[in-house]
């Protein structure tokens, strides 16, 4: 499929459809701010991540954890192994789209969620320097609907080096998952690939005087900058696991008439 692009006088955006509509090439101002860390689509641009985001213990929802969140259908659910030795980022980033619409700053598309009863909706609309993107999940049995997005960010734009910040908890871990013990954060104080707790929603980017704000309709995001080349801030409607070790909240669940959205603006600065 030819690429998809959405683009106003203050920024691009260029979209795989083949890929699950993840986001390519993001211009600002002229200058590109995504990038990547290798040949795996799991390490570059940005993919919406449904219908789960992260890890799942044992890469599997089990029929236990079926039952107590709701989610339709008997036995444990076991996918592929698509990052060695992980099973992460749900089903969604490697698949087509299905069908889109589009208008002079805005796109729709739609994909139906690979081994699950159910669509994944993805929206964005772009005005001047700000940018909302809108993730949802309609179900026609309940599925799971933990969703996210993994943008890579460039670490190092116009030659100033990204730092980010935000007010909240850090999720301890035991190795990949979380303990259901937490920490307060404090900004700066060692690199990370972890789940925070951000009650205000709320994390900014920084790259001298340039600045990314983003804004979460869920006080979820995980946070990966073990990498020189790259910083990863990820808004979530929930925990990484969360099936697993719900921590702070139920885990998302789409139903039938009741589907899960998650709403993320980005403003550029």
């Amino acid at each position: 499929m030819t690429p998809l692009v959405l683009s106003t006088p203050r920024q691009s955006l260029t979209f795989d459809p083949e890929l699950g509509g993840r986001v390519t090439s993001w211009t600002v101002d002229g200058t590109e701010v995504l990038t990547g860390v290798g040949d795996d689509p799991v390490e570059c641009g940005m993919y919406p991540m449904a219908p789960w985001a992260g890890r799942l213990r044992d890469n599997r929802i089990t029929e236990a954890q079926r039952a107590t969140w709701g989610i339709t259908g008997k036995g444990e659910y076991t996918p592929s192994v698509s990052y060695p030795p992980w099973a992460i980022h749900g089903t969604c980033r490697l698949a087509p789209i299905d069908g889109w619409e589009s208008s002079a700053n805005s796109i729709t598309m739609r994909q139906l969620i690979p081994d699950w009863p159910a669509t994944l909706v993805t929206e964005w609309r772009i005005d001047g320097a700000r940018t909302e993107s809108r993730l949802t999940v309609h179900a026609e049995e309940s599925t799971p609907a933990l969703l996210g997005w993994h943008p890579w960010f460039r670490s190092t734009i116009d030659g100033a080096q990204a730092r980010w910040s935000l007010t909240g908890e850090l999720a301890v871990r035991d190795g990949a998952f979380a303990t259901g013990e937490w920490m307060t954060w404090v900004d700066g104080s060692r690199r990370v690939d972890d789940a925070f707790y951000v009650p205000d929603g709320r994390v900014m980017i920084t790259w001298g005087a340039r600045a990314l704000t983003i804004r979460n309709s869920d006080p979820w995001f995980v946070v990966f900058d073990e990498r020189e080349e790259c910083v990863c801030v990820e808004p979530q409607n929930g925990p990484p696991n969360a099936f697993d070790t719900p921590l702070r909240g139920e885990p998302p669940v789409a139903h039938p008439g009741a589907p899960r959205t998650m709403t993320t603006t980005w403003e550029w600065r």
